[in-house]
């Protein structure tokens, strides 16, 4: 099965190369990551905000509080943060 959307030809199977493409120019295998989630009584801002490590060591690449755009997400009187690492 072949998509086109506008001029342009989609590839149904992105973990193969379309024809007349080369190969990804990244041969290793990827990273893998886990995501952990904890309860806690409040996040440490009222905004949406993901906070991502921006350094390069660290066991937490990235941290967001996702109860503050469901509150459904979290027990009531509590958030939900969720840590990818």
């Amino acid at each position: 099965m072949r998509l086109a959307i506008g001029p342009r030809l989609v590839n149904p199977h992105p973990t193969r190369p379309s024809p007349g493409q080369s190969a990804p120019s990244k041969p290793a295998k990827g990273v893998g990551t886990c995501c952990l989630y904890f309860r806690a009584p409040k996040p440490p801002s009222p905004e949406n905000i993901l906070y991502l490590n921006g350094e390069d060591g660290g066991i937490v690449n990235n941290c967001c509080f996702p109860s503050t755009v469901a509150p459904s997400y979290a027990p009531p009187g509590q958030v939900r943060a969720a840590q990818g690492r």
